[in-house]
């Protein structure tokens, strides 16, 4: 599993990082995820055998979200 981390845009809430979190464990390869509204940043462990970076990043873009390293 690889460990990344991201900057979310435009989090302001609990719900946001709660929809989030649940769009991203539903993806088949995505481990661990960690979300805090506060700092607005997201700890993910993905196995790039199953699932890409370009996945995650879509996945959270297409909440309405902007993501950055």
């Amino acid at each position: 599993m690889k460990k990344l981390r991201y900057k979310i845009i435009g989090m302001s809430c609990a719900a946001c990082a709660t929809s989030i979190d649940r769009s991203l464990k539903s993806l088949a390869g995505v481990g661990n995820v960690s979300i805090n509204y506060l700092t607005n940043i997201l700890e993910i462990e993905i196995d790039e055998q199953i699932v890409s970076i370009e996945t995650i990043i879509r996945s959270v873009e297409a909440l309405g979200y902007g993501i950055k390293e």
